[in-house]
């Protein structure tokens, strides 16, 4: 009788202590975390605008989400660094409540032929990715 009060009171103190993602029901979502579901436009081995014409506009859009299963807003910034590379946003800062997504604009704009290397930096409170993440670009003005 001990064993199964034991067995019954540990499954209550489980069942109290998660919450589900609604649309993953068999991953448990701790209490605090924050979680960025998805994102794009930033890569660790870099992304290529290819070639763009010297005076001409390449773009890239960078993406993320915020987990509709996280428990608080997902705040941070953006900045763009390098030349010829521009964030075209009106504020690099963002505060997503859970289940919103965000995106900004990477404009590669070179004004001289040759190729060019640029930082994009991305900090943000998420529990499940490393803070701030670093990714690169490179462009090529023809």
């Amino acid at each position: 009788m001990k064993h199964l009060q034991l067995v019954v009171l540990f499954t209550m103190v489980f069942i109290v202590g998660c919450k589900k993602d609604s649309s993953n029901p068999t991953t448990p979502v701790t209490k605090n975390q924050i979680v960025i579901d998805s994102i794009s436009g930033i890569s660790a081995n870099g992304i290529d605008f290819g070639r763009v014409q010297v005076g001409k506009m390449g773009d890239i859009a960078v993406t993320f989400r915020n987990s509709q299963s996280s428990t608080g807003n997902l705040t941070g910034s953006i900045a763009v660094s390098g030349q010829y590379f521009s964030l075209l946003s009106s504020s690099p800062s963002f505060n997503m409540p859970p289940g919103y997504a965000d995106s900004y604009i990477v404009a590669f704009t070179p004004l001289s032929v040759g190729t060019f290397t640029g930082t994009i930096t991305l900090t943000h409170n998420g529990s499940n990715m490393s803070s701030p993440m670093v990714g690169t670009y490179t462009g090529t003005g023809f």
